[in-house]
This record gives C-alpha cells, sequence and structure tokens, in this order.
C-alpha cells in the first residue's frame, strides 16, 4: 500500500500555532488519513497521534479526500482544522512524479514550464 506523507503547518490566527509542525498519511490503498504533532521537548506540548487513522470528508467538495487532492502548497480540512501541506517525503515525491496522470501538477513537464517561466521573469527586471 502506498503512504503518501507530508509535513504540514496550522493555518491559524493564533500566534501560538505557527510553531507547530504536524505528519500527514494519506493512505492510498482506502483512502485513510492520519496526523501526528511533532513536539520540541520544551514547547509544552504532548506530541503524537493528533488524528485516528480514518477517511475525511474534503469540507469543500462534500466527498471524501482523494489522494490527487494532496499537493505541495494545497490547504486541507481536517478535524475543524486547516493544514498546509508544506513538505513531501522523498518517496511521496517520487510517487507523484511516477504518478503524472493523476498529479500533474507533479510532472517534470510542469516544473520544467514553472522554472522557465521563473527565470524569464527573473531575467526581465
Amino acid at each position: 500500500m502506498h503512504v503518501l506523507r507530508f509535513e504540514a503547518t496550522l493555518v491559524s490566527t493564533e500566534p501560538d500555532d505557527e510553531t507547530r509542525k504536524f505528519i500527514i498519511s494519506f493512505y492510498c490503498g482506502d483512502d485513510t488519513i492520519q496526523i501526528y504533532e511533532i513536539c520540541d521537548k520544551n514547547s509544552g506540548r504532548i506530541g503524537g497521534r493528533f488524528m485516528e487513522r480514518k477517511k475525511q470528508t474534503n469540507p469543500v467538495t462534500g466527498r471524501y479526500y482523494q489522494e490527487k487532492e494532496f499537493v505541495l502548497g494545497e490547504v486541507v480540512y481536517l478535524v475543524g482544522f486547516k493544514f498546509m501541506l508544506a513538505k513531501a517525503d522523498e518517496y511521496t515525491e517520487r510517487y507523484m512524479e511516477d504518478n503524472s496522470q493523476i498529479f500533474p501538477q507533479a510532472s517534470m513537464d510542469n516544473l520544467i514550464d514553472k522554472m522557465k517561466k521563473g527565470s524569464a521573469a527573473h531575467g526581465s527586471m
């Protein structure tokens, strides 16, 4: 079973939430999601399981989340919180590149186009 893992941050107006870090795991075989909180030793928080592994409904679509909705930079709504997907592990990045029909934004052609546009914009300054 493929497991996509992302480091995520809370999207919140609370100053204490800015430093909180989470690992969100999406299990492709059954579309379940699990969240762990990563805490520094002196943060005053107890890290560990933040959300049990289960299916979650996307409040925007009204359907269960699917793997194609888990993309870097996206915001996902889980258990009443907004999470920004900030980083992916190496396996997840490779999986997304290898499955560009599901994740077109991760295809090499798309990444090269973005780099060309970025360098063209930078060169015209």
